[in-house]
């Protein structure tokens, strides 16, 4: 799952689940869509990568499926 992550600049008030964008997914997640919002476990998703699409310069980082909280499903785009 490839996901934007805000910084928190290493501050406590960073120390927090979050809600992330799913950019891109496995070919066996059944759990979730791209485009969908997920809330992931505080520091469960990994260093990130810096990209670049057709919406600009992205960093997107990795989860385990297993780490995602909560899926919202009213903030899914088509």
């Amino acid at each position: 799952t490839g996901l934007y992550i805000p910084s928190d600049d290493m501050k406590s008030t960073g120390i927090r689940p979050r809600w992330a964008q799913v950019y891109a997914i496995g070919p066996e997640q059944k759990d979730v869509k791209v485009g969908q919002w997920i809330c992931v476990a505080h520091g469960r998703w990994t260093r990130g990568v810096e990209i670049e699409d057709e919406n600009g310069q992205q960093t997107i980082r990795r989860i385990d499926h297993k780490d995602i909280l909560l899926i919202s499903f009213l903030l899914l785009r088509p």
